[in-house]
């Protein structure tokens, strides 16, 4: 049973909103003013708040302002019951993270069907939640552990036998160390990526950094993506085609390189030695389409839709790296450009991945850009 407490000084509307709640199957607390309310959120950790905004002692928005510093509530749903809204007070409000207002005199049906539809979102963003943190406890220590690990037990050895190895020996330690000291790299670069993106998430416009920004598909961009790539899978260098179209797209180079690496390593990753990697481009009205195809493990329609933060499938068959933040960073990216990013695959087939961007400039006289 939710727990919705309601803060409102009015008798005349406290008393029936509370008994229409406990009607509908609600457990129901109530505070006459401001204060109270405060002191009986922060005891009682109600699922909803249902707010007055002009009260005594301390307002609706005095109210919410404290109870979304109190990390137990930063998310709990919070909805403003006024008999007044200006312009000014509905932007007060959402900025101080009101999730809703409804009006004065309300309708009985419509208020309680928006209650539910706040609890029932705030259950889903709670079980996601849980999942994130569930997956980060799991996950975050082994990423950071098993390189570190590496990298002090190799240094370990070369340090003990200094006197006894050759060079060739050296070099096989010192090539194991760089492996383990670019895996925990590439994890915290993604781990911060991740952290700003959803930092960004909270902004009402996108900086002036992602709308000014501008990319030219050209060689330059891509040799050291794909020295990285081979670097960090020797067996499977020639396994990528790229045939790339020359164009600008509304992208940040750093962005689209970061896109296209973590894209094809996943392709590479999930897929065997000496079968292709295939990316192509097609110009279609105003965007650029890449399309990434591998001939690897593939899923299920339902693992596609479960994929997400900190979620990696089938890891006890496959062994896997990394914190499964790949896919999502490219998918929030894409999304914060102006394009969208879908995922098409088979099991025992494989995998098809098309990114769509916003194209600035077409390049009509130049050739195709084509590595192996």
């Amino acid at each position: 049973m939710s727990k919705i407490l309601v803060i409102e000084d009015d008798t005349s509307v406290r008393i029936p909103l509370v008994d229409l709640l406990r009607i509908e199957n609600f457990e129901v607390i109530e505070a006459a003013d401001g204060e109270a309310g405060v002191k009986l959120a922060e005891e009682e950790t109600p699922d909803l708040i249902l707010c007055d905004v002009m009260m005594p002692k301390k307002d609706g928005f005095e109210v919410l302002e404290i109870l979304r510093k109190n990390d137990q509530m930063v998310l709990t749903p919070f909805i403003f019951l006024t008999a007044r809204i200006e312009k000014g007070d509905t932007e007060r409000g959402l900025n101080l993270g009101a999730d809703d207002y409804v009006p004065k005199p309300f309708d009985p049906a419509l208020l309680v069907k928006r209650i539910r539809s706040r609890l029932e979102k705030f259950r889903i963003m709670k079980e996601y939640l849980n999942q994130v943190r569930t997956n980060l406890i799991g996950k975050v220590p082994h990423e950071f552990k098993t390189p570190l690990n590496g990298i002090l037990g190799f240094a370990a050895m070369m340090k003990e036998n200094a006197l006894i190895l050759n060079p060739s020996e050296v070099r096989d330690f010192s090539a194991l160390i760089l492996q383990s000291g670019e895996r925990m790299l590439q994890t915290v670069i993604n781990y911060v990526r991740y952290l700003e993106l959803q930092v960004d998430l909270n902004q009402a416009q996108l900086s002036e950094k992602q709308t000014s920004a501008r990319v030219t598909i050209e060689s330059k961009l891509l040799e050291p993506l794909l020295e990285r790539l081979y670097s960090r899978y020797s067996r499977r260098k020639g396994d990528v085609n790229l045939f790339l179209l020359p164009v600008t797209v509304a992208v940040s180079d750093e962005d689209f390189s970061f896109m296209l690496f973590q894209l094809l390593d996943n392709a590479l990753k999930f897929s065997k030695s000496n079968t292709r990697i295939n990316l192509n481009t097609v110009i279609d009205e105003g965007s650029y389409i890449i399309s990434i195809e591998d001939r690897g493990h593939g899923m299920r329609k339902e693992q596609i839709s479960t994929l997400g933060p900190f979620v990696q499938l089938n890891r006890d068959e496959q062994e896997q790296q990394g914190l499964g933040l790949g896919l999502s960073i490219v998918q929030r990216l894409c999304l914060n450009y102006g394009g969208t990013l879908s995922i098409t695959s088979q099991p025992g087939e494989g995998t098809r991945v098309i990114l769509r961007l916003p194209i600035v400039e077409k390049w009509l006289f130049l050739f195709p850009i084509c590595f192996k």
